[in-house]
């Protein structure tokens, strides 16, 4: 029942509060009595009950709801392939410090995975740049056992994942990016995160690359690792290239531009200990000629040569080496 008790201030007796559409809801704060203030958009009750579906999962002594942002959140339902689930955290901000940052702790428990802890922080800042740090655990056994195979390695307890990433520009010309992902299984993403991140965000290759833009050059370096033993990646330690700005021969219509690059590489094979090394050498060079034979029609004719070093060939293991004229 509803009963009017002065302007804009109403109590309800029984009743719930919940977000969920569907009818009837799969969570609902119940409680025996609630006063609801309409015009600040709050409701106040006491002796209220979280249930999940028709489990009860959580008894509060009191409970307040505004309509405005609070920095404490809760999410209980229930979904494939956690069961019921309540996720837990707190979202904060850091004053004082040049830029932004903020973020999230995370208290979670679901019913095939039991509890697990987390944080996210990103930040934003000049002299920082741009980040964003990921950590979750979960120490707790999958209930959730498969059947036949079983789990894959390394998802039976301890599941985490780690994920940094960062763009830097620490000098004017010179920008650094840095994405490095490490999960404690194959699975865990999933698991544990939902639907769209884990469609959206794939498992990218660890790397830190940096590159320098002058007038005159680029220069790219990429250092590449898998920290991931279920991914197939073809690590570098490091590649880099020059790629030298297109340049005028003199005084003639001649322009000259250069690449080159050494790559020390590795392929390591997913879930495996055999892998394959080589060291490669690549140059480039392009020659085009300015040829105007009359307005608005140019004509310009290029010719390039590029030669490619390995230390090792795929079939009888030595080097080799690859030219090609165009």
């Amino acid at each position: 029942s509803v009963e009017h008790i002065a302007e804009g201030v109403y109590q309800v007796t029984p009743g719930y509060l919940t977000s969920c559409d569907h009818e009837p809801p799969h969570f609902k704060f119940f409680g025996r009595r609630a006063t609801v203030f309409a015009e600040d958009k709050l409701a106040r009750a006491r002796n209220v009950a979280l249930f999940v579906e028709r489990v009860p999962f959580l008894y509060l002594p009191w409970l307040t709801v505004a309509d405005r942002q609070s920095p404490f959140f809760y999410i209980p339902g229930k979904r494939k392939p956690w069961g019921a689930f309540a996720l837990m955290g707190y979202r904060y901000e850091l004053p004082g410090l040049p830029g932004s940052h903020k973020g999230s702790y995370k208290l979670d428990w679901r019913q095939n995975f039991g509890w697990g802890i987390g944080m996210d922080h990103r930040f934003e800042s000049p002299e920082l740049g741009k980040g964003l740090l990921k950590v979750y655990y979960n120490e707790e056994p999958n209930r959730r056992e498969k059947r036949g195979g079983g789990l894959p390695k390394g998802a039976h307890v301890n599941r985490y994942r780690f994920l940094w990433r960062h763009a830097w520009q620490p000098l004017p010309d010179t920008s650094v990016v840095t994405d490095l992902q490490k999960y404690s299984d194959v699975d865990f993403r999933k698991d544990f995160v939902f639907k769209e991140e884990f469609t959206k965000d794939d498992v990218t290759e660890s790397f830190i690359s940096t590159v320098t833009n002058t007038p005159a050059y680029t220069l790219s370096t990429v250092t590449r690792k898998r920290l991931n033993r279920f991914q197939t990646v073809t690590e570098a330690f490091p590649q880099v290239t020059v790629d030298a700005r297109e340049v005028r021969i003199g005084e003639s219509n001649l322009f000259s531009r250069t690449t080159f690059g050494v790559a020390n590489l590795q392929t390591v094979n997913a879930h495996s200990a055999d892998d394959t090394d080589v060291v490669r050498v690549d140059w480039f060079q392009q020659l085009k000629y300015a040829l105007s034979l009359f307005r608005p029609i140019e004509v310009t004719p290029r010719v390039g040569i590029r030669q490619t070093y390995y230390t090792k060939d795929k079939q009888t293991f030595i080097h080799s080496r690859r030219d090609l004229i165009s």
